[in-house]
């Protein structure tokens, strides 16, 4: 459960929903690279699936910031 009662509790979910993102949004790039780096040894195309993957990265961190911000 959730209280929020004063600024210090939405203070102190705000940065652990802050936190969780960013974990989130390193593994998923660190995943994604690896992929890369195994897969792809055509290094336009390697360009190409980073900005793809940068991409993802901006959405699921946008998706997180909403939902933290809907939260508090």
């Amino acid at each position: 459960m959730v209280t929020r009662d004063n600024d210090k509790g939405k203070s102190t979910l705000f940065v652990a929903q802050r936190q969780s993102e960013r974990l989130l949004e390193r593994h998923w790039l660190k995943n994604a690279q690896l992929g890369i780096d195994s897969s792809l040894s055509d290094k336009r195309m390697a360009a190409i699936k980073r900005e793809e993957i940068s991409d993802k990265a901006r959405d699921i961190g946008a998706r997180l910031r909403q939902r933290a911000a809907n939260i508090v």
